[in-house]
């Protein structure tokens, strides 16, 4: 142990060297003209976090360093959307990464695709306004819709992403907010002098998260834990700690006279999934103004059992380096959505009457 010691000693100098030149060198690429900005933060008093307005930029966070990100405008609002016409009917889409599509361009989210897709060649044709932001669940989404009802015209529809994967979005406790407002203040100190230890501390950040997901279907003897197991009951707790903002949403939406639509994406027909729809139904569908949707596995043409059809999506709809899709899995989206549209019969033109 000793000699290994003794040897590591000596290599230290040289490693320290080492080190300090691939900072000096991160630095200095990190700041060059030519390299895309990432994505831009701001801290929110109620909900802790949301995008800064007014930016283009490209979430080199979810991306690996030799591999091409698109980027993403975030408008005035700070929603990813280009310029609106506020004139022209509203669908509100309410979500997290999920519905942002931080690795998909901006005419290939599906929020675009769908508006393209409901183009009639009218003045009056709907725009689906991208509302999503990472990392945010029910809770998030409810402040979203009052926040946009407050300021702009009631949109004639809103979409609410519903996705087992943001059961762990909750809300901020006071002492959590003070929390995230001081770290804010520190990262912001810290990029006054140096960018790069905090991309390298971000990227550091989702590569451990993405190790301790992989190691966490492991029990301590070896043996691998079954998808059911892990996700047993998981539909249940994330309707009963987030079931009151659904509900607000809801009552919301109906003393507005707008529809709203809960959107539960179950491709790969995961049985948690399927249950937390059911849930959905129970509550909400055939009232006037609720609908309940579950874009099942069919239009995906997966099959086998759950691991084999996690594998082929894996393969094809989504990108090795970000989960989150690629566009064909947002084409998919928006024509399986235009199609239910269609079918189920809701008013977009903004006259529905919720008595």
């Amino acid at each position: 142990m000793k000699p290994i010691l003794r040897h590591l000693f000596r290599k230290c100098p040289g490693l320290c060297l080492l080190g300090f030149m691939v900072l000096v060198l991160g630095e200095v690429w990190i700041r060059l003209p030519a390299t895309a900005d990432d994505i831009q933060y701001a801290f929110d008093e109620e909900i802790g976090h949301r995008y800064a307005p007014n930016q283009v930029a490209y979430p080199r966070a979810l991306g690996a360093f030799a591999l091409e990100v698109p980027p993403i405008v975030i408008d005035g609002e700070g929603y990813r959307n280009g310029p609106v016409d506020w004139n022209r009917p509203i669908i509100l889409a309410l979500g997290s990464s999920e519905v942002v599509g931080p690795s998909v361009s901006d005419e290939e989210i599906w929020t675009a695709r769908l508006t393209r897709r409901l183009r009639r060649g009218s003045g009056d044709d709907p725009i689906v306004y991208n509302a999503g932001i990472g990392g945010y669940g029910p809770f998030h989404s409810s402040v979203v819709l009052q926040r946009f009802i407050e300021k702009h015209e009631k949109p004639v529809l809103v979409i609410v992403r519903v996705a087992i994967g943001d059961r762990s979005f909750l809300p901020f406790t006071p002492e959590q907010l003070r929390e995230e407002k001081s770290k804010k203040k520190k990262r912001d100190a810290i990029k006054k002098y140096t960018l790069f230890l905090p991309f390298l501390y971000n990227k550091a950040t989702l590569q451990l998260d993405s190790v301790k997901s992989v190691l966490s279907v492991y029990l301590p003897g070896g043996r691998l834990k079954q998808p059911g197991n892990r996700m047993a009951n998981a539909s249940e707790r994330m309707w009963k700690q987030n079931k009151e903002y659904w509900f607000k949403i809801a009552a919301l939406c109906k003393k507005m006279g707008i529809p709203v639509l809960f959107f539960v994406h179950n491709p790969l027909g995961a049985p948690e999934d399927r249950a937390l729809f059911n849930t959905f139904a129970a509550h909400f569908q055939n009232k006037r103004c609720d609908f309940v949707w579950m874009l099942d596995d069919a239009p995906f043409g997966l099959q086998g059992d759950l691991n084999e059809r996690r594998s082929t999506f894996a393969a094809k709809y989504t990108l090795g380096y970000d989960p989150h899709a690629n566009s064909f899995q947002h084409q998919v989206i928006a024509d399986e959505m235009f199609k239910y549209l269609k079918t189920a019969h809701i008013p977009l033109n903004g006259n529905l009457t919720c008595a």
